[in-house]
């Protein structure tokens, strides 16, 4: 029993220092409009990238999923449903490990979402795709 909790544990701090060592490169972004439930971003880039994540540059909106569309016509939904707020340590979404067969050039991804408030922002929310590129680690 000790050695598997030694070896969970060993491989949670591996995990942690090989996310730490990640180059996060910005792939496109898109605002995210009071009126409307989804926006779609196109990556500006046609590499492949090994894992995602979503950034909020101004106000506050709920995540509930996404629907990745591949360069292949492959086409797979992610579920977030989680808050996230800019300028606090929320501001990211969950990253989102990508399984080998996934890893090819993104066409597309269409983020489904809800305004936190009532009101509409003052200011224009962005949601902002980040992704580390397949194959690359930060030396």
């Amino acid at each position: 029993m000790i050695f598997r909790n030694i070896f969970a544990l060993c491989l949670l701090v591996l995990s942690l220092n090989v996310s730490a060592s990640d180059k996060w490169i910005e792939m496109g972004s898109g605002k995210a409009r009071f009126s409307e439930d989804n926006l779609v971003i196109h990556p500006r880039t046609a590499q492949p990238f090994s894992k995602f994540r979503l950034h909020i540059a101004h106000g506050e909106i709920i995540l509930h999923k996404a629907r990745v569309f591949l360069e292949k016509g492959d086409v797979f939904n992610v579920t977030f449903q989680q808050t996230i707020k800019a300028d606090s340590e929320h501001a990211y979404s969950r990253t989102v490990p990508l399984i080998a067969s996934q890893q090819i050039a993104i066409n597309k991804i269409q983020l489904f979402y809800k305004f936190k408030h009532r009101e509409a922002p003052a200011k224009p929310v962005v949601l902002e795709l980040f992704g580390v590129p397949a194959g690359r680690r930060d030396e």
